[in-house]
């Protein structure tokens, strides 16, 4: 239990002694620049996200469609269960040999650089990643590493959306939604 709570008390921290940051007076925007700071934190939460161990819903599930996955030829892969771009990654990471801990690291990787990214373009990013973390990272994000998987490309659609790039967003919600059908209805 003190991994979730140091998970939570130490974005808080700084949420508390960090200030409103400031507009970039040329572009009108806040600084999305990863910094060392941000760079621990997309590291601390990939490796809390991706090397868990029967923690989250749909674990086992996971741990079955990779081993599924092995030794079935790449065509077939599409055949098995699951949206097609997770059943590449499942198809990989199964034959590769890093077995349901290369989807998990994959998941929160792509998850922790979408909530990092998006926490940045806020005023008060940390305030931000505190609020996240008790549901949509160790709820979601842990527990479901599919639709954490699309949540985060789902945040960067959203941050490419506000600097106005419609074709990013297009193509990063068609990519979450080949992950999690359930991302297509941003498109509207």
């Amino acid at each position: 239990m003190h991994p979730y709570w140091l998970l939570f008390i130490v974005p808080a921290f700084f949420a508390l002694i960090g200030s409103r940051r400031n507009l970039d007076p040329l572009t009108r925007k806040y600084s999305t620049k990863i910094d060392p700071l941000w760079l621990s934190v997309i590291v601390v939460l990939t490796i809390i996200i991706g090397f868990r161990y029967y923690v989250g819903g749909d674990w086992g599930n996971y741990y079955w469609q990779v081993e599924r996955s092995i030794g079935v030829p790449f065509k077939d892969s599409f055949t098995l269960r699951g949206d097609p771009l997770f059943s590449i990654l499942n198809w990989l990471s199964g034959n590769l040999g890093f077995g349901v801990y290369g989807v998990q690291v994959t998941a929160g990787l792509i998850f922790s650089y979408g909530l990092t990214k998006f926490c940045l373009t806020l005023p008060r990013p940390f305030l931000a990643l505190t609020v996240a973390i008790p549901y949509l990272v160790i709820v979601v994000a842990m527990g479901y590493s599919r639709q954490g998987l699309a949540i985060g490309l789902v945040l960067l659609a959203l941050i490419a959306l506000m600097d106005q790039k419609k074709a990013k967003f297009l193509i990063l919600i068609l990519i979450a939604s080949s992950i999690h059908k359930s991302a297509i209805i941003l498109l509207p």
